[in-house]
């Protein structure tokens, strides 16, 4: 899902930008959401504990990451102004995460229970609506990341990021970046150098 790393987007606005919301679901969130400024290098969640929010980006950048078993961190996904994050299968299954989810620019977070979502499903039918599109936009968004981190084309698998977060090299660093392309920093470097030269060449 391409995002926008600048300037603030409402939660709300996302809301009533899939289907109508009523004045009632409106007031619950109101009174329900939490809105958190939290600094760089915090963590939403580390591995093995559970996932007790769900979170919607407001401004800034997050990640998700793993640590293999030569205690390397490996970049899952990143994720910036205008997404949803969870560690799913910690939210979703309430057990233990398998990933950790880290702030890497100071961001405003919004977010709610899983305890608090599952109230607003069975209260509000547009909850249950609003809920079913933006989960089929995030599995078509999960698959096409999934494929575009396989594709043997090392350039094609930069320039999608590059598509997906523009402004990633001035937000996070070489080794994140290098991590979720699965490639060593030299290479990351090496394709920066041929990006630049193609756009200088297009001038």
């Amino acid at each position: 899902m391409e995002t926008n790393e600048t300037g603030s987007y409402s939660l709300l606005e996302l809301l009533g930008s899939i289907a109508p919301t009523s004045a009632e679901y409106q007031q619950r969130l109101a009174e329900q959401l939490l809105t958190e400024a939290l600094p760089m290098r915090h963590h939403l969640i580390r591995e093995g504990d559970i996932c007790r929010r769900l979170y919607f980006v407001e401004s800034g950048l997050i990640r998700s990451y793993h640590v293999d078993d030569y205690g390397n961190e490996c970049t899952n996904w990143f994720l910036g102004q205008g997404d949803l994050a969870c560690a799913v299968t910690s939210f979703f299954g309430q057990k233990p995460s398998l990933e950790n989810i880290e702030i890497l620019q100071e961001s405003v977070l919004v977010s709610i229970t899983w305890n608090q979502l599952n109230a607003l499903y069975a209260d509000f039918a547009e909850a249950n609506l609003i809920g079913r599109i933006i989960t089929q936009k995030y599995l078509v968004f999960a698959t096409e990341i999934y494929m575009q981190r396989h594709t043997p084309k090392i350039m094609a698998r930069y320039a999608n990021l590059l598509k997906q977060h523009p402004h990633i090299e001035q937000l996070t660093t070489q080794g994140n970046i290098a991590s979720y392309l699965g490639i060593t920093r030299e290479t990351l470097s090496r394709l920066k150098a041929e990006t630049l030269r193609n756009r200088e060449k297009q001038l």
